[in-house]
Order: C-alpha cells, then sequence, then structure tokens
C-alpha cells in the first residue's frame, strides 16, 4: 500500500512540475515580451 501511495505522490508531482514549467516558461516569455517593448 505504501508504494501505490508514492506512485500515486510522484505522478502528482509530475504534473505540478509540468504545469509550473510551463507557466513560468509563459512568465518568462512574457516578461522578455516587455522588456523588449521598453527598447
Amino acid at each position: 500500500m505504501m508504494r501505490d501511495y508514492q506512485n500515486a505522490l510522484y505522478a502528482t508531482w509530475g504534473v505540478c512540475e509540468i504545469i509550473a514549467y510551463r507557466q513560468g516558461m509563459r512568465d518568462m516569455a512574457a516578461l522578455i515580451g516587455i522588456e523588449n517593448k521598453g527598447d
């Protein structure tokens, strides 16, 4: 049972990591876009 719990935890963490990464890339792109507009 403990192993199943760990697998579920890792799966959830993986999904959260992907979402956070994609969100971070979007924020980075927006930041770069704003900086470029500043010029």
